[in-house]
């Protein structure tokens, strides 16, 4: 005989054992009824199905819910399935500029950081988007000069802004 659990027991319980590593255990509890999963419930199944690397069912349980928790893990699947452009799409929705600065870091779109909030990463964009190509092949021993010396100024601002971002993603 199984016992019958209320549905936020079974719904909590789950969500604890997903949260915990144990992914069968949380799908037995989660299904140990023959109800439609309610929206919670949908949420949870979606979180094991990316936990277990299953993202098509984590989009399937997802289907209709524009909630802001249901869109974050729509966005998640998303990313993992290799669909940067749609998860974009649903961060600027949800307007979770942590995550489109991350996805924009990741991607080495630039000109989306140069605005930054996060000094650290607008002075890295910056940075990379105002790269000085230098002469190359033969050049005059004045053009070498001035290319040393621009090199000089540069290598300390250089130094600041890389020193800054080593700091910030040193967590």
């Amino acid at each position: 005989m199984q016992l019958e659990l209320p549905p936020a027991t079974r719904l909590a319980v789950s969500e604890r054992l997903l949260e915990l590593g144990f992914y069968p255990e949380a799908e037995q509890v989660l299904t140990r009824t023959a109800q439609v999963p309610a929206v919670d419930e949908r949420r949870v199944f979606a979180k094991l199905a990316l936990a277990k690397g299953n993202i098509e069912s984590a989009l399937g349980y997802l289907t209709g819910l524009d909630d802001e928790v249901s869109l974050s893990l729509r966005a998640q699947a998303l990313l993992a399935a290799g669909d940067m452009a749609g998860a974009i799409r649903i961060f600027e929705k949800l307007g979770d500029t942590s995550m489109l600065e991350d996805l924009a870091l990741r991607s080495g779109d630039w000109s989306k950081l140069v605005e930054s909030e996060d000094l650290a990463l607008a002075d890295a964009a910056r940075l990379a988007m105002n790269s000085t190509d230098f002469p190359r092949g033969t050049a005059s021993s004045g053009e070498i000069l001035a290319v040393d010396s621009q090199l000089l100024e540069t290598a300390s601002e250089t130094r600041r802004v890389l020193e800054g971002i080593l700091d910030r993603f040193s967590d």
